[in-house]
């Protein structure tokens, strides 16, 4: 069992380096392929008076400027994803699209074994049409999720811990990292007894 296809999601608007690099680590470590992904939606505007005609023309000239500083900006983490992973991976692929970013990826991450992507710092700005909340992608992607912390570099995986807990979920769970649990050197599997007591022992 391995990670054939991994998928790494740029943000647009914070820092990529910290997940490029460990997915970098983890297509050479898997000799696997890697697909990088970015998405934004369009801001939404309202029209408040129809009837002033060049306030109409300015908001639809604000639309079209905003469009394509999105569009310069998926062009941006494109070009710095495969400058990032260039030798590095089997195979580089790229996907973008201007729309919510929660759907997207969960539909086009089908096509990978292991999703991959960075944690915002809680005091960076972040544009809302943007934002990625991960307990969505958990619940939406079917896949295992990798959340890469920032100024992270290099993932060793060397001593691994899993939280156990005899569950659907973790079992699931344990499953879909057993690739990294096969490569790493120590594993250790910590449960909590919820029932134990010391007294009838």
């Amino acid at each position: 069992m391995s990670y054939a296809t991994l998928m790494v999601h740029l943000d647009l608007d914070q820092e990529n380096d910290a997940r490029l690099s460990v997915v970098g680590d983890l297509a050479e470590r898997f000799t696997a392929r890697v697909i990088g992904i970015a998405a934004q939606a369009e801001p939404v505007y309202y029209a408040v008076d129809v009837d002033a005609a060049g306030f109409v023309a300015e908001d639809l000239g604000e639309m079209e400027d905003n469009l394509a500083a999105i569009k310069q900006r998926v062009k941006e983490a494109e070009e710095r994803f495969r400058t990032a992973l260039r030798g590095r991976a089997k195979q580089l692929e790229w996907r973008s699209s201007i729309e919510d970013p929660v759907p997207y990826i969960a539909d086009q991450c089908r096509a990978a074994d292991l999703l991959v992507i960075g944690k915002t710092a809680s005091d960076e700005p972040q544009e809302p049409n943007a934002q990625i909340n991960p307990s969505d992608l958990i619940a939406r992607t079917g896949r295992p999720l990798l959340i890469v912390p920032l100024h992270v570099q290099t993932l060793q995986a060397e001593r691994l811990l899993i939280g156990w807990k005899d569950t659907r979920e973790a079992r699931r769970a344990v499953f879909d990292a057993l690739p990294l649990l096969k490569k790493s050197q120590h594993v250790i599997v910590c449960e909590i007894d919820e029932d134990y007591n010391p007294a009838a022992a």
